[in-house]
C-alpha cells in the first residue's frame, strides 16, 4: 500500500534534515528527495513549517491515542525525549534553524491541550475545586520548567544516550502538578479558613 502524500513529504523532510539545517532546506528539495512536485507540496501545505506542524500534529495524536498517557507524566517525557534521541541530527538541525522558535511556539500550543488535560485528570481524580485559570497557571509553569531543562540538553549537544537532567526533572516533578493544584485547591482554603 503506497504511504500517504503527507507522510512522503514528511519523511523526505526528516531525512533532508538529518543531513543539513532547515535553513537550508526548500521545497525544492523536499519535493526531489521524495519525487513529487512542488504543486502537489504546496496542495498540502503551503510551507515547510506547515509540514512540520502537520508532524507535531501527528505525534501529538499518537501520545493522546496511547492508553493512560494522561496518568502517567513520565511516559510523556519518556516519549518525547526518546523521540528526540532517535532522531538526535533532525533536532539539532532544527534547533539550530532560524524557525526554531516558531516550531517549539507551535508544540507549546499543542502540547497545552495534552498538560491541561492531564491536570484537568488529577484535579479530578483527587477531589480537588481548582479554578480553570488555576490550572492554566500550574500548567504553564510546568510546561516552562520542561521546556528549560529540554532548551538546555540540546544546547549542550543532547550529550548521553538518556538526559541525566530527565531523571532529575522527573523527580522533581513527581507528584508536583498534585502538589500544584492542591495549592489551588478552593476545599483546602476552606479548611484553613474554618481551623483558622
Amino acid at each position: 500500500m503506497p504511504k500517504n502524500t503527507k507522510q512522503q513529504f514528511a519523511d523526505a523532510l526528516s531525512a533532508l534534515l538529518e543531513r543539513k539545517s532547515l535553513d537550508r532546506i526548500t521545497v525544492s528539495d523536499i519535493t526531489d528527495e521524495c519525487g513529487l512536485n512542488r504543486q502537489t507540496f504546496y496542495y498540502h501545505f503551503h510551507d515547510i513549517y506547515e509540514l512540520i506542524e502537520w508532524q507535531i500534529d501527528c505525534r501529538t495524536a499518537e501520545i493522546s491515542a496511547t492508553d493512560n498517557w494522561v496518568e502517567s507524566w513520565d511516559e510523556m517525557l519518556d516519549s518525547i525525549f526518546v523521540g528526540m534521541l532517535e532522531n538526535r541530527r533532525l533536532v539539532k538541525h532544527l534547533y539550530h534553524s532560524r524557525g526554531w522558535h516558531h516550531i517549539v511556539d507551535y508544540l507549546y500550543r499543542r502540547l497545552s491541550p495534552l498538560l491541561n488535560q492531564r491536570a484537568h485528570y488529577v484535579a479530578q481524580r483527587d477531589h480537588m475545586e481548582v479554578d480553570d485559570g488555576d490550572i492554566k497557571f500550574v500548567v504553564q509553569i510546568h510546561q516552562i520548567a520542561a521546556y528549560g531543562i529540554l532548551d538546555a540538553w540540546i544546547d549542550s549537544g543532547m550529550p548521553g544516550s538518556h538526559p541525566k537532567d530527565l531523571d532529575r526533572f522527573r523527580r522533581l516533578m513527581r507528584g508536583s502538578l498534585e502538589q500544584a493544584l492542591s495549592n489551588f485547591d478552593r476545599r483546602r482554603d476552606e479548611k484553613t479558613d474554618i481551623s483558622s
